[in-house]
């Protein structure tokens, strides 16, 4: 019975393929995704939330005794929640562009549902 032997021929060198990954020779190097950076869509994110939240906080504080309190309330602080509000909906642009760039450099690195 014949049985073949792996030969170090046909074994991935650990060495070389970590030489390849951080190499500057370009004809070595593998490609990168063509993709905006996740670390600066995940800080406008966050600062969009800290903005409408620490805005929307007011909104909370609307006084629950009588309907002329309320109304009174929110004529006076109508504009920081409307703000706020505005804040947390512009958030939900860096959220879509980074579940969309997460995605694509899944893909791009060859990466699979869990269901296939």
């Amino acid at each position: 019975m014949n049985i073949a032997h792996a030969t170090t021929a046909n074994i991935p060198n650990r060495h070389s393929l970590w030489q390849s990954l951080w190499s500057s020779d370009s004809s070595n190097a593998m490609k990168r995704h063509a993709g905006p950076p996740l670390l600066l869509l995940s800080l406008v994110y966050v600062g969009f939330m800290f903005a409408g939240g620490s805005r929307l906080s007011l909104a909370f504080a609307i006084p629950h005794d009588s309907a002329e309190k309320a109304v009174a309330y929110i004529a006076q602080h109508g504009w920081s929640i409307q703000l706020g509000s505005f804040f947390e909906l512009a958030s939900a642009i860096p959220l879509g562009i980074f579940i969309a760039t997460t995605i694509s450099r899944l893909r791009f690195l060859g990466g699979r549902r869990v269901s296939e």
